[in-house]
């Protein structure tokens, strides 16, 4: 199974933090923000995963490299100009096509139940599965009923 990983964003609400450094790179806890989603799926199995890459792109290849030193196959997708979420599956469509594939934000912190998510998932026919979480500020983003 493989993945695709979110960090192509400016990171614009976290400035000053993000001007020389992609949100995907910033600290948490002693270890950039990224690695906490690349773990998850490699704990679950799930080890060829494609980076999209826009902003400072640059820097998360040189940290990443090719996933070995975390256990990974990583391939990178560069976004000339930002795609967004549709226009980044969309551009990476070629190493996803050959079946049920995560996508994850890389800027998530998250014990995510994957195995069982994908037995629901593959139980219930669906084109597309949706991880969500209550926000007392989704009106900020839209909501989803």
């Amino acid at each position: 199974m493989k993945a695709m990983v979110f960090a192509a964003g400016r990171g614009e609400r976290l400035r000053p933090l993000t001007e020389n450094l992609p949100k995907a790179l910033i600290p948490v806890a002693g270890r950039p923000m990224i690695e906490y989603p690349l773990l998850l799926l490699r704990h679950y199995g799930i080890t060829e995963i494609i980076i999209n890459l826009h902003y400072l792109g640059d820097k998360i290849r040189e940290y990443l490299q090719d996933g070995r030193r975390l256990g990974l196959r990583i391939a990178y997708s560069e976004e000339k100009e930002l795609l967004d979420t549709g226009g980044g599956l969309l551009q990476a469509r070629a190493f996803l096509e050959d079946g049920t594939f995560i996508v994850i934000n890389s800027d998530v912190i998250i014990d995510l139940p994957v195995t069982e998510l994908l037995k629901s998932h593959r139980g219930n026919g669906g084109i597309a599965t949706l991880v969500l979480r209550p926000d007392p500020q989704a009106d900020r983003y839209g909501a989803i009923e």
